[in-house]
């Protein structure tokens, strides 16, 4: 069956706890995205990963996940199939408790 033609070729995947995430950032994995063939793009920050893009052909597996992992477990399966895009900075960081948010 084919897909509707208005459906988007891929998804970026945010964590509402990384509010430091930029409009560069999306760019850079949309980019990376349009440049090569891959299923998942992911930014990797010098300390940490970051945000993710999956294709829509990794939508299913993605749809089937359960539990606390996240797409981490996308990640972790086969690793050979991400496209890493090095940013040259430290993750923004997580804003998990009141204290986080101050500190940021």
């Amino acid at each position: 069956m084919r897909s509707p033609d208005w459906l988007a070729p891929a998804a970026v995947i945010l964590l509402a706890d990384q509010p430091g995430i930029r409009v560069e950032h999306v760019e850079a994995l949309v980019s990376a995205f349009r440049d090569a063939d891959g299923e998942i793009v992911r930014l990797r920050f010098r300390d940490a990963p970051g945000p993710a893009l999956l294709a829509r052909s990794v939508w299913p597996e993605a749809s089937a996940l359960t539990g606390d992992a996240g797409a981490r477990a996308l990640f972790d399966a086969r690793p050979g199939r991400v496209r890493w895009v090095t940013v040259e900075e430290d993750a923004p960081p997580d804003i998990d408790l009141p204290e986080d948010l101050d500190r940021a």
